[in-house]
């Protein structure tokens, strides 16, 4: 059976109001041993074809399939790697650490240790992976160190040597080779000649992209394949091969939030402002009457920064830098990834409240009965959970700058639409929206817990504001489903 299968497979983008067909109809089958250097113009299908294996897209007709499965599904990435042109591994990571998150996705992975031999960083196992500490060719090692983290059966390989200069592109054609010679199945995209001719001697076959169709040269070593398949039979067949279950997901996701939070721990600026933002408190006068209504209004304030701003804007950064593309290739789940993070947002916020309401008693002088304290908190951190999930909607599909001009409006409209702060002169239409605001019914249920009790705006419909909560998660799943998924479309 082919590691790769592509069967009549088109694929169409909308250009200046017109359909250009990127790949028309194509067949191709990828062997296992082979090595397959790939080649085309800018623009002529290359990056599709790829991302059609990697299950990033849908073709618009015609089947894909990687190890016998969709590529979509988690078992055909368990042998699959990718080292891609652009990534950047996320700031305040050590070499060490990025290389062992990447292994820890897979059952059968080459260690830490083998694999900063591997890629000749040893020596630099404790510098950060994004950063000048590490040149170019030292970057580029550590790319295909991810890539190979796993003991891929099937690698691809995007531009590789892409802006080194000839002693970098060296080494990585080096790496390459290396690892073409244990038998693996490679995939090579370059568009640089040179490249092409220093591994001639490996490849099986040369591919051309153009036009939508695929132009293929055979070499000798393909015909060596050929015989060799023939005389010992294919080496993979899906009703033989044992199907290898993904790691524990517990553990992923143990290996997943402990990065989160060294990432965290490693910007103490940006730890710092997000807990004193909660300590305000402290600057309330000591028995003021209304202490806990701007308390509880602080709070939800600070806990939609964090859900709408904070979390939007780290996996915006990250979808930028290519790191998501990368993780979306391994056999983690979607969910492991942004459980995590809302993990970390968890433990802050939870921090904060904590902060927050101990400054209440101790400097305040609030006196709340032990189980209301309890009540109120669950009720600030579970109606934040609709937000938070909006929150990832807004990160993958804006970049980072427009998410700052948008969060500040969305917080600025859930303070005016929470019905919070009357404001004199509101047309009786616009008061009669408020209501239908997720914000406000969040409000209510913050209001109902802490016994704030203020006859404006509260009302006992708990039920009611419940049921609102509940809706608005709904849709907010739906909305973060599609935007995951936005990049498979068809165009």
């Amino acid at each position: 059976m082919n590691i790769v299968e592509l069967k009549n497979v088109t694929k169409s983008f909308e250009e200046s109001g017109q359909k250009r067909k990127i790949l028309d109809n194509v067949n191709l089958a990828i062997q296992a041993g082979e090595f397959i250097i790939l080649k085309g113009e800018m623009g002529a299908g290359k990056t599709t074809l790829i991302n059609l294996i990697l299950g990033l897209q849908i073709p618009e007709s015609g089947t894909v399939r990687v190890f016998g499965y969709a590529p979509e599904q988690p078992e055909s990435k368990l042998k699959l790697g990718l080292m891609l042109q652009k990534t950047r591994a996320p700031g305040n990571l050590k070499v060490e650490e990025t290389i062992n998150l990447i292994r820890s996705f897979y059952p059968k992975s080459y260690s830490t240790a083998e694999l900063l031999t591997r890629s000749k960083l040893e020596q630099k196992r404790y510098s950060w992976a994004s950063s000048d500490e590490l040149s170019g060719g030292e970057e580029r090692s550590l790319y295909f160190a991810l890539a190979i983290a796993g003991n891929p059966e099937f690698l691809i390989l995007d531009e590789p040597t892409t802006g080194l200069d000839p002693h970098a592109r060296s080494r990585v054609l080096q790496q390459i080779r290396d690892f073409a010679n244990e038998g693996k199945t490679i995939l090579l995209v370059s568009h640089i000649e040179s490249d092409a001719d220093a591994i001639s001697d490996l490849a099986t076959r040369t591919l051309t992209l153009s036009h939508g169709k695929i132009q293929e040269v055979r070499t000798d070593n393909f015909e060596q394949l050929q015989q060799s398949i023939s005389k010992f039979g294919g080496a993979y067949s899906r009703s033989e091969q044992p199907v290898v279950k993904p790691k524990n997901l517990f553990s992923m996701l143990l290996g997943q939030t402990k990065v989160e939070l060294l990432k965290l721990i490693r910007q103490p600026i940006v730890l710092l402002s997000m807990l004193a933002l909660y300590s305000v408190v402290a600057l309330f006068p000591r028995n003021d009457p209304n202490a806990l209504f701007y308390m509880t209004g602080l709070a939800t304030i600070n806990l939609l920064i964090v859900a709408i701003q904070t979390l939007s804007i780290q996996i915006a950064t990250e979808r930028k830098q290519g790191w998501v593309k990368l993780l979306r290739v391994t056999p983690l789940p979607a969910w492991i990834y942004l459980t995590s993070k809302v993990i970390i947002a968890f433990i802050v916020s939870f921090t904060g409240i904590i902060l927050m309401f101990s400054l209440g008693i101790f400097k305040v002088g609030m006196s709340q009965p032990f189980f209301d304290w309890v009540i109120l908190f669950f009720s600030l951190i579970l109606g934040i959970v609709p937000f938070a999930i909006f929150g990832f909607v807004i990160g993958y599909t804006m970049d980072a700058n427009s998410i700052s001009l948008v969060s500040a409006f969305l917080i600025g409209l859930a303070v005016f639409s929470s019905g919070s702060i009357p404001l004199p002169g509101m047309p009786e239409w616009l008061q009669n929206l408020i209501p239908f605001s997720p914000f406000y019914h969040y409000a209510q249920i913050v209001m109902w817990a802490g016994h704030i009790q203020i006859a404006e705006f509260y009302n006992n419909y708990l039920a009611i504001h419940l049921e609102w909560l509940v809706w608005t998660t709904c849709v907010a799943s739906f909305l973060a489903i599609w935007a995951y998924q936005r990049n498979r479309a068809i165009s």
